[in-house]
């Protein structure tokens, strides 16, 4: 079976007990699928979906090393992004800025743009708030939606261009 068939597969069964299981048990599920061979080859995608799981119920600090540790040991764009986007969430600004810059190098060179807009806009929030006016007007000048939002990263102020040009215009 080929990787998108299978992950597929695989995701849809998970997607199934996501409705009926508790947080607790669908991680064990997890941890049985992330130690399937036959899984190899979308692991990246099986450890950035349990650093997800992990995220919100508060083990914050598990999900984030598990991120970290699949971002260092596959070359995913994936990883990369939601370190980032949970680096950002704890302020640790120029630690998410080197995996944001990590996942756009990673897609530019695939070809992919899945997280690109999110990516940039996320890596322009942090050097506006690290004080790099020029990277941060550089990144959103690359955002083509001017009312591109990241509501679901929880910061203040939200991560948004407006926002990020406010930053700006402070510093």
């Amino acid at each position: 079976m080929t990787s998108e068939p299978k992950r597929r597969v695989v995701f849809e069964r998970l997607d199934r007990a996501r409705a009926e299981l508790q947080v607790r048990e669908l991680l064990r599920l997890y941890d049985v699928e992330i130690q399937d061979p036959a899984n190899a080859d979308i692991l990246p995608d099986l450890l950035v979906e349990k650093a997800i799981m992990l995220w919100r119920p508060g083990s914050e600090d598990e999900a984030l090393a598990l991120l970290q540790q699949c971002a260092a040991s596959y070359d995913a764009a994936s990883p990369n992004y939601h370190a980032g986007e949970y680096l950002v969430e704890l302020g640790r600004f120029a630690d998410a800025l080197s995996h944001l810059s990590k996942c756009l190098f990673i897609e530019e060179s695939c070809g992919h743009q899945w997280y690109t807009s999110a990516a940039l806009l996320l890596r322009a929030y942090c050097a506006a708030k690290l004080g790099d006016a020029a990277m941060a007007a550089a990144d959103i000048a690359e955002v083509d939606d001017e009312e591109d939002v990241l509501e679901w990263v929880h910061v203040d102020p939200v991560v948004s261009k407006s926002s990020v040009r406010r930053m700006i215009e402070q510093s």
